[in-house]
């Protein structure tokens, strides 16, 4: 009796044990109980902290729990807490909306926050959303993307006003720019000074700099990541921005409520009608037209299938176009009468169409899958026809067209999967590939003279390369114990071309040491490679830049990344990051002195030559994203070397964009629901410039005589110091309907004249050169009109 006692208490321990033991999982999706739109980076804690999860690009979240009763709580930046008891006993299916959180009258709401930056073990990654963008002051008024990410700790720009970026020593092609899961090329507006994003359409931007996961590859500096708004999927929305430069709306709602949901947002600039003012110059008005616009169309459907499926169709298309006309006409010089035209374009753009299927396949596993097209075109076209009627001998009609033409375009299937093993361990692991189509650019060449009958008809350029980039991935994020969590992956990559093959094996890892007094020490160390390049030998970001791929010839990128540094959350309201980085480049790519793009009678490959690079800094951050103020403070302290054979004579030189500190602050300050103040305030020492030795030796001649073909070095000259303060006043009327908001401010407020180049001009007092720094925006005062129907 005893034993089978014994054996009756041993049975019910087993089981018992069993069911305390059993594990399951709740999975689900965060989202706007407003718009239905998912919410990104949101956190679900179970039972007080034990266990916290973040949701995903996806707006998804995966949490294993034992079963029984657990507290879970949801939290998202700006919006209120929601949390509720569960008792756990099969996996579970529960689909979170939160509540946005607001300001009423004097007093503040505090809203739920995301993940804790000590508890993560990403480095070097931070996340704005698009109405944090739109509050940055910015160039006339126009809300940028990429001027925001200038604002950060390690991202640079490069000439005053530009949208170009320059992160932790990297040139702008080493940046891969992400739009909803897909590559887009050159991102920029009027000639490099806007980007090519329209914030009305944005849910969220994230920036990667450091700690790159094994998911990232074929770039070397950093990712940045956009997702676009999904649509509401409950109310129909209609807003817009009347500004300066451009007009700009957008509309969203539902096809089929919580079903299916449509979002297309249009931005137009009418800044062509400036330049018209100016038509005429040159020449009679009537005969001399110029102009310049440029449009981006963002549109997206999302169509929630089931409970668990998710079709997406998102697409962007953007143009630029400059053009210079004169209208045919005719005039008689010397008692010869004359019909003369020109037509000259210059014009690029992007196309984008994206397929992205999601589903939760199981209750730990999540399919993320995307098929997609992407294609950059570039053109300048040049058009001079002429016809001379000549006396007693006839006519003589000449053509002369120069059309150079330059465009990539890409094919695309990426699958990821997101795996919740267990409590301790997060797997993510796919693949990708990309078909890839260069044509790094070619001039066609048309002469016709029937006069002299000496006609050319020809095309001069760079052979068109096709080619696969592959690669697979696999990473996990693990917590270890209460103290250390590490993620670890590996990246292996493909490059193939008809005559080549390049591979790849990337390791990364990065992890965090959490103290007790909630301060935690965190490291990193990423290697990755690139396969495609831009050449680029301005410093605008200009569309003569050309992106051509690695060939047997042109090796590709490479580059190691370690970091370090420590990070805490402050009182629930304050962000602190300091981190420090070395990082090490090899086989980046330069113009040979005096190459240019337009040279079409040689190779690309022919006009560049590669060398190493390096960088080093230390990075600090403090954010305040809760209450009324709001803001940043971000510091630089860094170094940035070039090295090439054929450059400086074989010599280190400093990166041209190389700027030993950089400071950025931006603040903005709700008085109450109707009145709001932004600004921001940036410095930085001057980058780099290349001089010749005249202006260093002190020879007293005409400055037409200088010689700028004999440099003392590369980079030698450090310009002036680089700052900037912009402001943004907003008022908002309140009607029945939804909101009206005038925004008034002004970019560069003190008007100081930063350095866009430097000259060598005569002092017409004492004869002497000089060295005059030129600049490009004194104070611009703009204002802007925005409305939304969202009460």
């Amino acid at each position: 009796m005893k034993r089978l006692n014994f054996l009756v208490s041993l049975v019910l321990f087993v089981l018992v044990n069993n069911i305390h033991a059993q594990v399951f999982t709740v999975s689900g999706y965060v989202s706007d109980t407003n718009s239905s739109e998912k919410i990104l980076n949101a956190t679900v804690i179970a039972d007080s902290g034990k266990v916290i999860v973040v949701t995903s690009n996806h707006g998804f979240y995966s949490i294993n729990l034992t079963a029984g009763a657990h507290i879970l709580e949801v939290r998202g930046s700006g919006y209120f807490l929601k949390s509720k008891i569960i008792n756990v006993q099969k996996d579970e299916f529960i689909n979170w909306e939160l509540q946005e959180g607001k300001e009423i009258g004097p007093v503040t709401i505090t809203v739920g926050r995301t993940e804790r930056i000590e508890q993560s073990t990403r480095m070097g990654n931070i996340n704005l959303s698009g109405s944090t963008i739109k509050k940055v002051p910015m160039l006339m008024g126009e809300p940028d993307v990429l001027k925001a990410l200038q604002l950060l700790p390690g991202v640079k720009p490069g000439v005053e006003g530009t949208s170009g970026l320059y992160v932790r020593g990297g040139s702008p092609d080493q940046n891969l720019i992400l739009l909803d899961g897909t590559p887009l090329y050159n991102v920029s507006h009027l000639f490099g000074f806007f980007s090519t994003f329209n914030a009305d359409a944005l849910n969220n931007v994230e920036l990667t700099k450091g700690g790159f996961p094994a998911r990232y590859g074929g770039r070397l500096s950093s990712v940045i990541d956009i997702t676009t708004k999904d649509g509401n999927q409950r109310h129909w929305k209609v807003y817009g921005n009347a500004g300066i430069l451009a007009l700009s709306a957008t509309v969203e709602g539902p096809i089929l409520k919580d079903k299916l949901s449509i979002l297309i947002s249009g931005r137009r600039t009418y800044a062509g009608g400036a330049i018209n003012a100016f038509n005429g110059i040159g020449g009679p008005a009537s005969s001399y037209r110029q102009g310049y616009y440029f449009y981006d169309l963002n549109a997206k459907v999302t169509w929630k299938l089931s409970n668990k499926d998710r079709l997406f169709y998102s697409s962007y298309m953007g143009d630029d176009l400059f053009y210079q006309n004169n209208i045919p006409s005719d005039f008689i010089f010397d008692g010869q009468v004359y019909t003369n035209s020109k037509k000259n374009e210059l014009g690029w753009g992007n196309r984008l169409h994206t397929l992205r299927y999601t589903r939760n396949v199981k209750p730990r596993l999540f399919l993320n899958s995307i098929l997609s097209y992407t294609q950059y075109r570039y053109r300048n076209y040049v058009d001079n026809y002429s016809n001379e009627i000549i006396d007693d001998t006839g006519v003589n009609t000449t053509t002369k067209i120069t059309d150079f033409k330059s465009q990539i375009k890409d094919l695309s299937l990426k699958i990821e999967l997101d795996y919740n093993l267990n409590a301790k361990n997060k797997i993510k692991y796919g693949l990708t590939s990309i078909y890839h189509q260069f044509y790094p650019g070619g001039t066609k060449l048309v002469n016709f003279d029937n006069y002299s009958n000496n006609n050319v008809d020809t095309f001069l350029g760079s052979t068109p390369v096709k080619g696969f980039e592959n690669y697979i991935f696999a990473e996990n994020d693990q917590v270890i114990s209460d103290r250390i969590k590490v993620n670890y992956g590996l990246h292996y990559s493909q490059f193939i071309l008809p005559n080549k093959f390049y591979h790849s094996l990337q390791p990364r890892v990065s992890g965090r040491y959490l103290f007790k007094s909630e301060w935690a020490i965190k490291a990193s160390a990423t290697y990755m490679q690139q396969y495609i390049h831009l050449l680029s030998n301005n410093s605008l970001g200009l569309p003569t830049d050309l992106w051509v791929p690695t060939n047997d010839i042109i090796k590709p990128e490479k580059s190691w990344q370690f970091s370090t540094g420590v990070a805490k959350t402050i009182k629930d309201k304050y962000i602190l990051s300091i981190e420090a980085y070395y990082k090490t480049m090899q086989n980046v790519l330069e113009y040979k002195d005096g190459a240019a793009f337009l040279n079409s009678y040689q190779e690309w490959y022919e006009k560049i030559t590669t060398g190493t690079g390096w960088s080093r800094g230390v990075e600090l951050f403090l954010q305040k994203k809760v209450g009324r103020l709001n803001g940043w403070f971000s510091y630089t302290l860094s170094k940035t070397d070039r090295q090439f054979a054929d450059i400086n004579n074989g010599q280190k030189f400093l990166f041209k964009y190389d700027s030993r500190h950089a400071i950025a602050i931006f603040a903005t300050y709700a008085f109450d629901e109707k009145y709001s103040l932004s600004a921001n305030w940036v410095y930085s020492t001057g980058i780099k410039y290349t001089l010749s030795d005249v202006i260093f030796n002190g020879f007293d001649y005409d400055v037409q005589k200088i010689d700028l073909s004999t440099y003392s070095g590369r980079n030698q000259y450090t310009g002036a110091d680089f700052h900037r303060l912009d402001v943004t006043f907003t008022k908002t009327f309140i009607k029945k309907w939804g909101n009206i908001n005038i925004n008034a401010g002004a970019y560069n407020l003190y008007s100081r004249i930063n350095p866009f180049s430097y000259a060598v001009t005569v002092n017409p007092t004492t004869g002497l050169k000089q060295l005059e720094r030129q600049g490009l925006f004194p104070i611009l005062p703009f204002l802007s009109v925005t409305f939304n129907n969202d009460k």
